[in-house]
């Protein structure tokens, strides 16, 4: 367990394909307790919702130090597929808070703001591990502050059928988007998480996992355990296992990249 990071606090928000996009607003307002935000996306609404809850969730060890480190897979996509439809295919100019939340860590810096945070604040996005890639930066945060909040979101796109062609889903593919929270650091833990293991193929997997020594194994994409396919889904199963594992129990995490590598990630629930 020497690598093993102890977390505190876990939310998970998971949020599938329905015809039309829920309303996000009041649950805005009631994660961060009434705080007002002008012209936010969708993408950033999600952030704030699962940060402020997994705040909540271990209020009294909060540091406004801790750094922040967001993983997403694709980002602000939806203003970002409007602003290039209305740009390239209309020859319009882009509407100026559309174009200004299309900055990359601008749900960073909403976050930072509204949580009262003076830290150091890293957005990763990649199409292949985004949520590993992030908790590998929030190990060495840890390391070098003692804590750490890691959060892993993505958004949907309607219509659903575009967006699945977009995102390489198959046609009837279950969809969905979310917003997924750890806090590492001291004070009382739900578990631990250690950082990821990355494998050249299937054949170097199965050997480390024969020594691994765990209970379960859950893949991604594959056994996806009833969470809707997005891309930071890894952090889903963290947290939820986390929060609802048996005690004592230790999963193993895998993602599937597109060119054939894994990445592993182990969590151990609390006794």
């Amino acid at each position: 367990m020497s690598r093993a990071l102890p977390v505190t606090s876990a939310y998970s928000l998971t949020l599938a394909a329905e015809e039309a996009p829920v309303d996000l607003g009041a649950w805005v307002s009631e994660a961060t307790e009434g705080q007002r935000f002008r012209r936010i996306n969708r993408f950033i609404q999600l952030a704030l919702i699962g940060a402020h809850r997994c705040r909540q969730g271990d209020a009294a060890a909060w540091r406004s130090t801790q750094p922040i480190v967001i993983a997403t897979g694709q980002g602000n996509i939806a203003d970002t597929t409007e602003m290039v439809e209305s740009v390239v295919g209309r020859g319009l100019p882009p509407m100026p808070f559309q174009f200004i939340n299309l900055a990359g860590n601008m749900a960073g810096f909403y976050l930072a703001q509204s949580l009262g945070a003076e830290s150091a604040n890293t957005t990763v996005s990649q199409l292949d591990f985004p949520a590993e890639a992030a908790l590998q930066i929030a190990a060495e945060e840890h390391a070098g502050h003692g804590a750490a909040l890691l959060g892993a979101v993505d958004e949907l796109v309607w219509p659903l059928d575009a967006h699945r062609r977009r995102v390489g889903c198959p046609p009837d593919a279950p969809v969905g988007e979310g917003s997924h929270w750890l806090r590492i650091g001291d004070g009382p833990v739900l578990g631990w998480i250690e950082p990821p293991v990355y494998c050249a193929d299937e054949a170097e997997l199965e050997a480390v996992l024969q020594g691994a020594g765990v209970d379960v194994v859950i893949r991604t994409p594959g056994q996806n355990g009833g969470v809707p396919a997005h891309d930071t889904a890894a952090a889903a199963h963290w947290c939820g296992f986390l929060r609802n594992g048996p005690a004592g129990a230790q999963m193993a995490h895998v993602s599937a990249g597109a060119d054939g590598r894994r990445a592993l990630v182990r969590v151990t629930r609390a006794r």
